[in-house]
Formats: structure tokens, sequence, C-alpha cells
């Protein structure tokens, strides 16, 4: 690295690019297995961040061609402007991937940074069974990848100044899990004060396990491992707990080996509890993409969520009777785009609306959105949005997308983070973006040409109120 590209904050030392700085690798805590984090003090002597570190451990998976193994990576990466004093608004990112899966190093926030003059921050959290495996009965914190981020989030308050950015002006997203695990830190015990503003895309509060559930994954690991104590589960290998992960995913029906689970501790005791817990007074932005269930009907993701008709109709029927049963069936009648509708609904659009609902309902700055511009092969699905705000440049994104981000597709893009980043920096995404309140419950609606669109679905969204669907995840 040649030294007139190095840029010191404090004593991390990043590399300047063209518009920013970047800090690669950044140790925000450390954790023993199955136990809390600890924040990491700044270094006493000069650290170089120009890499990014490894993945937290995770097993092979969809979109992972091998496994990780490296259990010691509570990292995080900054992008800046600039290291100069200035206080610029902060946004952290909490990446996606079903809880068991996925990196702080695949969102390159420096296109973020240039454009917004803002701080950018990625992370990484511990992940399955290593960061949401329930060993409660054998002394172990639950929800450890929501204290991972808990921590992370500790740790840019504490050194963010460093970095240009403003300790007081801290926007968190999220994507899938990443969303669904800001809902569940609002409605945590330690919600007051972790950040200022929030970002949710795709996700709130329902796709976790209740407790009866996590305890049977708990004790099924335990079972395939042979480990009675937390001694053993320490002994075991890593290869061996993502073994036993892997087993347990092919034996849960419609779910995950592993995920947040409603403990009465750090998280309310049920979904229920979740629900009706208030929520912080700060701006959020919340959404997600017209055709969400999509992906799951592919060969290499089915099966993680309930996708099937029969199957949402009989968890409907389970959890709320007969009589919502035959309503939400006259809702989304027995048709393969009314069907698509029904999964997008129960597992992620739904209760991402009905959180922005709830918040709105409460007197708190709300703006929604959906996304619909549509690829060549899965529609407006699950993830897509993520290859328009991000710099992504793999294959799947091209395939989510369905071509190059070019004419149209870059203009929504631009557009899009255009939005982003005025919330970012104001707590609003602009003056033709509506809150959404009252009776006109206004929609950003991200296409070729965005449009609002007022209570859009709202027959739906109004059969749904107060009912959130758990999809319970049974062993078969």
């Amino acid at each position: 690295m040649n030294a007139e590209r190095n840029v010191k904050a404090g004593h991390y030392i990043g590399v300047a690019r063209r518009g920013c700085v970047s800090w690669r690798g950044i140790r925000y805590a450390r954790a023993a297995r199955w136990e809390l984090p600890t924040l990491c003090a700044a270094p006493q002597d000069d650290v170089h961040c120009d890499v990014h570190g490894p993945p937290i451990a995770q097993a092979k998976g969809a979109f992972l061609p091998m496994p990780s193994l490296v259990e010691d990576s509570l990292l995080l990466n900054i992008d800046s402007p600039a290291a100069d004093g200035a206080r610029r608004p902060v946004m952290v990112f909490i990446h996606g991937g079903a809880f068991l899966f996925g990196t702080g190093s695949d969102y390159d926030g420096s296109q973020f940074a240039e454009e917004g003059d803002i701080v950018v921050v990625t992370i990484n959290y511990r992940l399955g069974v290593l960061g949401f495996g329930d060993f409660s009965a054998l002394g172990v914190p639950n929800n450890l990848g929501l204290q991972d981020q808990i921590a992370a989030l500790r740790w840019v308050r504490e050194n963010i100044a460093a970095f240009g950015g403003d300790p007081d002006c801290i926007t968190v997203a999220g994507e899938s899990a990443g969303s669904i695990s800001i809902s569940l830190l609002m409605v945590s015990s330690a919600r007051e004060g972790l950040f200022d503003r929030a970002i949710l895309q795709s996700g709130a509060l329902n796709l976790i396990h209740e407790r009866d559930i996590s305890t049977r994954l708990g004790q099924r690991h335990c079972e395939i491992l042979g480990a009675s104590s937390l001694d053993a589960l320490r002994q075991v290998s890593l290869e061996q707990l993502l073994d036993a992960q892997t087993r347990i995913d092919a034996e849960v029906e419609d779910g995950l080996p592993a995920s947040p689970v409603y403990d009465g501790d750090l998280l309310p005791a049920s979904l229920s509890d979740a629900v009706r817990t208030e929520t912080p007074s700060i701006p959020i932005i919340a959404g997600s993409n017209r055709d969400e269930v999509r992906l799951f009907a592919t060969p290499r993701t089915r099966g993680m969520l309930p996708t099937e008709r029969a199957k949402i109709m009989a968890l409907v029927r389970d959890q709320h009777g007969a009589a919502f049963e035959a309503e939400i069936a006259s809702l989304y009648p027995d048709t393969k785009s009314d069907n698509f509708n029904l999964g997008s609904d129960t597992n992620f659009s739904m209760s991402t609306r009905l959180f922005a609902e709830r918040h709105a309902a409460a007197g708190n700055p709300s703006w929604a959105y959906r996304f619909d511009r549509a690829g060549l092969f899965l529609g407006a699905t699950h993830a897509v949005e993520l290859t328009y705000l991000w710099p992504m440049t793999f294959r799947q994104s091209f395939m989510l997308r369905g071509g190059l981000l070019i004419g149209d597709r870059k203009r929504l893009a631009k557009r899009m983070r255009r939005y982003w980043i005025n919330f970012v920096r104001s707590g609003d995404p602009g003056a033709d973006w509506p809150r959404y309140e009252g009776e006109g419950r206004a929609v950003k609606l991200f296409d070729k040409r965005d449009s609002i669109a007022n209570d859009p679905d709202g027959a739906r969204r109004s059969a749904w109120a107060g009912r959130e669907l758990l999809p319970a995840r049974s062993l078969r």
C-alpha cells in the first residue's frame, strides 16, 4: 500500500479510494463460543485495515459454494468521505441470509458514501447454530447473533466520530434477516438508544422461532452431536456443528435449523407479545417486493419457507381459526398468481407492512414502499432491490435483476439511493414520498416509473391487520 493512500482514523489505517476512504476488517468485539460479545477497545498501535476479514462461520448453502470455518470474525467495514472530524450521518447495514449465511463484505458502501456524503458501516454477526442455537438449558444465552448486532451498534456510537461520522445520527438498515433483526431490536429490552432511524427491507417479527420449537431444535443438535453439557458442546469441532446444522435443516419442514427466538429476555416471550410492544419513536422506512416468494420456489431455496397453498392455509387455520381461513381463501383464489401473493404476504410483505402500520399509528414518522420492477424470470422477487441499491456484480445479481444496470434500471437505482440517502441525512426520504399515515396510507411503488398508491392491496392489509402468522417449524 502506498503511503499517500494511507488514511488514519485514530490508529485505524484505511485506504483512499475514488471519492471516499475504506477501512476493512475492523474488529468490534470478541466472543468465545456461545458467550456474549465483549466490545473491543480502540487499538494502541496502528492497524492496517485494507483487507476484508473472512465470512463468519457458516455452512455451505444456496449462495455459498464452500463453508466458512472461522468463528472469530466479529468484524465490520467502514466507508467514509474522509476521517476529517466532520459529523456525517451514518448508515449501518445488517445483511440478510436466513440467519444462516452472508457477510458484511458483500456490501460495498463506497457508492453510498461518495454520493451521499455519509458514513456507511457493514457488519458480521454470528449465524446459524453458533448465533441462534437454543442451548439455554445448558446456560447459554439466547440470540447471540442479535447481541453481536447490538455490540456493533454500540461500537459505532463510541468510535464512528474518528471516521468522520456523527454518533448522534445513526440509521440502521437491513434486508430479509437483517430487516427482521431490526424489527426485533426495536422490540427488544435493549431497544432504547441503539439507533436513530431505521430502514426495513422485506421482513418483520414473524419469521423466527417461538420457544417450544427453538428448544426442540437445540435438543436435536445435542442429540446428533452426542453432547449433554456445555463443556461437551465447546469441545465439538466447528465442522461437526455445521454438519449437524445441515442435517437438521433437512429435518425441518419449511423452516430453518436455527433462528432468533422469542425468549422473554432480550426479546418478548412470543410473537403476540412482540406485536404489542411499543417501538422507539424514530422515523422508519419499511417495505417489501411485490413477488417476494418466487425466489423460494426455485430448487436451491425450496423448503426454507412455507410457500405451498395447502401448508399456508393449514397454518392460518391452526393459528387463527376456520373462519379466518375462509376469509383468506376468498382473498387469495387458488390461482398461480394469487398463490404467489399468498406466499409473499404471509412470509414477508404483510408482516413488514403491518409493522409500519403499528409504528405510524403510534404517531411515529413512517414511510412505506413496494418494489415492483420485475426481472426476467422471478419478477420483483426477494432481494432483487439489493442489486439496485448496492454495486453488486456477481452472477446472481444479474439473474435477479434480469439484465445490466443500464438505462431505466440505472435510473431507478439512482432514485432509490437518493431516497435512502435523504432519509439517512434528514429522517425524511423526500417531498415526493408522502408519509404512511391516516386514511391515505401512501405507498411508494418503485418501477420503471415510480408512483404513489394509496393503500395498495388494502383488502388484504385490512384482513391481516392484527393477525400475524408465525410459520411454525416442525421436525419431520
